[in-house]
């Protein structure tokens, strides 16, 4: 069996699928995060944060498969459960 790998690194402005599903990464610096930690606890100062400052982070969205589902090479899609339903 051989088996090759079509992965990419999840980047911003990377051409890895259609638009409508390209991932979208949202980078937030230090100060950023701080307004997110003081959204996340009520009464929080940036002063009580360390050099006023939150975690850096990244928020993503992404869409987990976009390959093409083929039935005429006998490769049925997935069944839908109730969990894969919007």
């Amino acid at each position: 069996m051989r088996i090759v790998d079509l992965s990419v690194a999840l980047k911003a402005g990377i051409a890895s699928d259609p638009p409508s599903m390209l991932p979208r990464i949202k980078y937030l610096d230090h100060h950023d995060g701080a307004k997110e930690f003081m959204a996340w606890f009520p009464g929080l100062k940036a002063e009580q944060l360390p050099d006023g400052e939150g975690a850096a982070m990244e928020q993503i969205t992404f869409t987990t498969t976009t390959a093409p589902i083929s039935t005429r090479r006998g490769i049925s899609p997935a069944p839908r459960t109730a969990a894969s339903r919007p």
